[in-house]
């Protein structure tokens, strides 16, 4: 069964998320689907008691449907319009990619193991 569009967005919890997240978000650096959703995971997940944990999985099941590729591409549409034109290239394959930039691999070069991977990193070394 195909899902119908949600106010424009892939469907409901694309545009929720996007509307309650990332709405206000003005970016400086191009983004990624997987940069969209370790985002979510890392700062707006519960975690702690037995409680919590229960609806941790609630929010992962409704997270699981949410289109991060289409959340990026806007925010990255807000990077051009208040750059102007914006080239992004992979530093992997060094192709001109939407889904890429200098410090992040696209994601066809990229699986999302390695992404959390680096993340993770990327925040040990801001601490």
């Amino acid at each position: 069964m195909e899902q119908e569009k949600y106010n424009g967005w892939t469907n409901y919890e694309t545009w929720r998320v996007n509307l309650e997240v990332f709405d206000e978000m003005q970016p400086d650096e191009p983004m990624t689907a997987e940069v969209c959703e370790v985002f979510v995971e890392e700062n707006m997940l519960p975690r702690g008691t037995e409680k919590l944990m229960i609806v941790n999985g609630w929010l992962r099941c409704f997270l699981e449907n949410i289109n991060w590729q289409e959340i990026a591409d806007a925010l990255n549409e807000r990077i051009e319009k208040k750059e102007g034109s914006i080239k992004m290239i992979c530093s992997i394959c060094k192709l001109e990619k939407a889904s890429a930039c200098k410090v992040i691999p696209c994601a066809d070069c990229m699986n999302e193991t390695t992404a959390k991977q680096m993340y993770k990193k990327k925040e040990e070394i801001s601490h």
